[in-house]
């Protein structure tokens, strides 16, 4: 008698189509090459066509709270290598699909409720202000649907424990997580509860105090550890004397990431962010492996419509504003301005004012700014100051550019962020030293000429602009370099900073409004041409569609996937925002 291994991908739905699924003809079983940790006898599957839902249903939930999938997958630990040979699983999972900050207390909550945190509301360590009791805990929702469910929570966590366990049939706080894994394996050999959830705490403690990245020593032998304890749970599963009889769901993830300062973000999406991102693994014996991946973000066009600014040597468009005030960045104070260009004119030109605030259109004298070309390249120039030219930007591509006004002490400087990279270069010849950051100490550049875009000097210009902002505040480096590629929206952690904000999406008309809810918007001058733009630029990271984001699990997704291990089918009214995720099933042939 031989065994054949076949990749079976009959099961179309995993989440709310399960229950349907669970009567369809499935062959399957688990191959004599797997020996990992599946432990499952072939007796159990021997052929049976409706061997997928052999078995008692029950779940082990394991909360690893700190853990980056990118780390994970950079580890390679022993016990997830062999998890995932049987498994869904992604180390790009994001523990929440919006650009909320996240919070181990709103994380776990996203994972114990299956809410997104719009209705839940827990954004702070506290749960302040939570709505708990109108999407409660998975444990909750099981003891009302199904009282005879038996339900488990050990956690090393108070909040946790306090706040989202107490409906649980049994919850305990332990002291640690070596605390929590002696329980763990104890309940796990002993118990006849049907859902098992253990909370482990001390990644995140040892990405907190040195780092959530491979060089932090104490994160990674944290991490270590917790793999460790992984391959003892399965093994502990694998020796229950009714484990044949049963049929275990193994979820393993991690709640959030953490800040990774030691390298650089070059994705600006939410896959970008270390703090978000998760390691969620679906185990169980009966699956194939299923790696989930983040698509790819650098392919995804930057699309709208643009107001065009083209002038010739005779004509000019060009929009100004009403209130003269704005745009004044006097001599004191924090203040940062980013927008997005695309220069379109073949000719070039020198001196050409694409944004500015002078008394000339022309030129800069002292009281006034502008940013213009400077050939292929452009400068910015503050009260006719030295001003060496910038990045090329005359290559019909999307660029973006930022200037940031900031205070040291009685000191006032500027510099300027070019795609995300801060601007370091240029020499002043007098002196010998860098040009940036520029001090501007003691110098005033305000006046009462309108804020423009557009040429006023008679020379051909051709471009778009889109996502002008100008915030009150002096944005922090990394931040700027991550949000200056991102378009502007009301999840920017800056957005009650703003003075003004003009997407420039409107798409006819002449009138380029505010968004920012000041009220000052730009008028036209001309007759502005909107231009359809949907272009691939490595400088802007464009907003993309939640769905993209849902890709991979997210931790609302993973109570959805319980519920329905456990035939129970979410109504409406839950609130619930999960989705499902498809096994590919192993398939043993006996000839």
């Amino acid at each position: 008698m031989s065994r054949d291994i076949k990749k079976y991908n009959g099961a179309k739905l995993f989440g709310s189509s399960l229950l349907t699924m669970l009567c369809c003809v499935v062959a399957m079983a688990v191959t004599s090459c797997n020996k990992d940790f599946e432990g499952v006898p072939t007796t159990k599957y021997n052929n049976d066509s409706l061997a997928v839902s052999a078995g008692k249903k029950k779940v082990l939930y394991l909360i690893l709270d700190g853990v980056r999938g990118s780390v994970l997958s950079t580890m390679k630990p022993v016990n997830v290598v062999k998890i995932n040979k049987n498994a869904i699983y992604t180390f790009s999972g994001l523990n929440d699909s919006t650009a909320v900050v996240p919070t181990n207390a709103g994380s776990w909550t996203d994972m114990i409720t299956g809410a997104p945190v719009k209705s839940h509301k827990v954004i702070s360590e506290d749960f302040a202000g939570n709505q708990l009791a109108q999407f409660p805990s998975i444990f909750t929702r099981l003891k009302q649907v199904n009282p005879n469910l038996k339900t488990v929570s050990l956690a090393a966590s108070s909040s946790f424990d306090t706040n989202l366990a107490g409906d649980a049939s049994e919850h305990s706080l332990f002291s640690s997580d070596a605390a929590v894994q002696t329980a763990l394996k104890s309940k796990i050999g002993t118990t006849d509860a049907d859902l098992i959830v253990a909370q482990f705490h001390s990644a995140d403690v040892a990405g907190t105090a040195g780092g959530y990245h491979a060089g932090t020593t104490n994160y990674i032998t944290a991490i270590t550890t917790l793999d460790g304890y992984l391959g003892e749970a399965l093994n502990a599963l694998k020796a229950r004397p009714t484990y044949k009889e049963e049929n275990w769901l193994v979820i393993i993830a991690s709640n959030k990431g953490g800040v990774d300062t030691s390298t650089p973000i070059t994705d600006a999406t939410l896959f970008g962010d270390p703090a978000k991102n998760t390691y969620v693994a679906l185990y169980n014996p009966a699956y194939d492996a299923k790696p989930y991946n983040k698509p790819n973000t650098n392919e995804i066009a930057y699309t709208g419509k643009a107001p065009r600014f083209q002038s010739t040597t005779t004509t000019n468009i060009y929009a100004t504003l009403a209130n003269t005030t704005v745009g004044n960045f006097g001599s004191t104070g924090d203040y940062t301005m980013m927008l997005k260009i695309r220069v379109d004119e073949t000719t070039s030109q020198t001196w050409p004012q694409f944004i500015g605030k002078s008394p000339s259109t022309a030129d800069v004298i002292a009281n006034g700014w502008e940013f213009a070309m400077s050939g292929n390249n452009y400068f910015f120039d503050y009260g006719n100051s030295t001003r060496p030219a910038l990045k090329v930007i005359r290559d019909a591509q999307w660029h973006t550019i930022a200037v940031k006004f900031y205070m040291v002490g009685s000191s006032r400087f500027l510099t300027v962020f070019n795609d995300g990279v801060k601007e370091t270069g240029g020499t002043n010849a007098n002196t010998g030293l860098p040009i940036y950051p520029y001090d501007i100490t003691g110098r005033s550049v305000s006046n009462t000429n309108p804020l423009r875009i557009g040429s006023g000097s008679n020379k051909p210009t051709n471009f778009l602009i889109r996502d002008l902002a100008i915030f009150n505040m002096a944005i922090p480096d990394n931040d700027l370099i991550t949000y200056m590629k991102r378009e502007v929206n009301g999840s920017n952690p800056y957005f009650a900073n703003l003075l003004g904000w003009w997407p420039c999406n409107e798409g006819s008309g002449t009138v380029l409004k505010d968004r920012s809810g000041k009220g000052n918007d730009f008028t036209i001058t001309g007759n502005v041409a909107w231009t359809s733009h949907s272009d691939l630029s490595p400088n802007i990271s464009p907003s993309i569609s939640g769905v993209v984001y849902r890709t991979v699990p997210n931790g609302v997704d993973l109570p959805f996937t319980i519920y329905n291990w456990f035939k129970v089918l979410p109504p409406a009214s839950w609130g619930l925002s999960g989705r499902s995720f498809s096994p590919v099933y192993l398939s043993l042939s006996t000839n």
